[in-house]
């Protein structure tokens, strides 16, 4: 079977809040259903840990990195990646409770069709997760290990906390399909996959800011081989 993707939905927030939710979507039943935030901090801090709740579902965080910051302790921004699978997903907003207050949030949820879901709550589906962040910069790129099968693909979500008076823009590597690029003048987040391996991957900023940027390597499920990618609306 191969590999597909459908964009859920897409979003930001200029609010200073510490809970932040979706538009409402119906996940497709047993497909990799991954959601990405990025929030600016009111204040700085170390990483923290980030509710989701939403669809029935039980949401596991994948991968928490800092963004805007020489040192866990004075990050002003995080970049979070949360992973569900469902037999019977609901139609809900999905519902994001920081814990702490931020000042803006971006977001892009996502789902893949044809990953390894035969551990528990998607966790066969992710082999690597790799990250990378740096400041005041136009560019991060992410370097992985080889890939474990040729057939397996790559995803990717960068976030922007700004430092310009308008949301940064992001370009993204030749073979990659866009899933969602989205973003506020504090918080941008942009996510996007491509149908092999890639273990050096590079996004790039229409302006000087700060960047993190994480990479999946996505398992094809027993008996998958070719990856076909479709972004929904």
């Amino acid at each position: 079977m191969a590999i597909s993707a459908n964009a859920l939905t897409a979003g930001v927030s200029a609010a200073t809040l510490s809970a932040y939710a979706t538009a409402a979507v119906t996940p497709t039943a047993n497909r990799l259903i991954i959601a990405v935030l990025e929030v600016g901090k009111n204040n700085t801090g170390s990483t923290s840990s980030i509710g989701v709740t939403g669809n029935g579902l039980t949401w596991t965080t994948v991968a928490n990195i800092g963004i805007d910051g020489a040192t866990s302790a004075s990050y002003n921004a995080q970049l979070s990646i949360f992973r569900a699978v469902g037999a019977a997903p609901t139609n809900t907003a999905i519902s994001f409770s920081t814990g702490f207050l931020c000042v803006s949030a971006a977001w892009s949820v996502f789902e893949i069709d044809g990953a390894d879901i035969t551990g528990s709550n998607g966790d066969t589906a992710i082999v690597q997760i790799v990250s990378n962040k740096a400041d005041l910069v136009s560019a991060v790129t992410v370097t992985t290990a080889a890939f474990t099968s040729p057939h397996n693909g790559t995803v990717f979500a960068t976030g922007a906390s700004q430092v310009g008076t308008t949301p940064a823009a992001f370009t993204i590597d030749a073979g990659y399909t866009s899933i969602h690029a989205t973003g506020t003048t504090h918080s941008a987040v942009a996510t996007g996959w491509r149908n092999d391996n890639d273990t050096s991957v590079t996004t790039t900023a229409n302006e000087t800011t700060n960047i993190g940027s994480i990479v999946l390597e996505i398992k094809v499920k027993p008996g998958g081989s070719a990856l076909l990618l479709g972004a929904g609306g």
